[in-house]
């Protein structure tokens, strides 16, 4: 184990580059495939609850790696910081090519929107995780429709 890894911190941040590729190929995979917004928000809920079923979903590892964390600790800052802005840019430019593409008003805020939209996420994954209860994710599609509605 620490053969490869010389530290618990090495070890850390390892896992959280690794989860980054995988949650940003994921959410790519699924902004080819829907490139509706509305219908994206739905099919990444979807997706999330067959992750869970699958026993594949735990919450957000980003979330759960964070609050374990001493919040004083700069290179895990630096990665989560890094992760953030990683899933912002990406849903900013998603939503400059719905904008483009008719898909959501012109006048849209991209920056601001992908903010909101990561805050439904994180919150209602949060919370089903804290409470185990799936009405949480049950209600992120309308939640997403709402700040897309502004």
């Amino acid at each position: 184990f620490y053969d490869t890894f010389p530290s618990k911190k090495e070890l850390g941040l390892v896992y959280l580059r690794r989860k980054e590729e995988e949650s940003m190929a994921d959410l790519k995979a699924l902004m080819r495939d829907y490139p509706e917004p509305q219908q994206l928000f739905r099919a990444w809920v979807l997706a999330k609850k067959r992750q869970i079923k699958r026993g594949e979903f735990f919450g957000c590892p980003f979330l759960r790696f964070a609050l374990q964390m001493p919040a004083g600790d700069a290179e895990f800052q630096k990665q989560l910081k890094s992760v953030t802005k990683m899933w912002e840019d990406l849903l900013c430019g998603y939503i400059g090519d719905a904008i483009a593409l008719g898909h959501l008003p012109r006048e849209t805020d991209a920056p601001a929107l992908a903010r909101k939209a990561l805050a439904v996420y994180e919150g209602n994954v949060a919370m089903w995780r804290i409470s185990g209860l799936t009405i949480y994710l049950d209600q992120m599609p309308e939640m997403f429709e709402a700040i897309l509605k502004g």
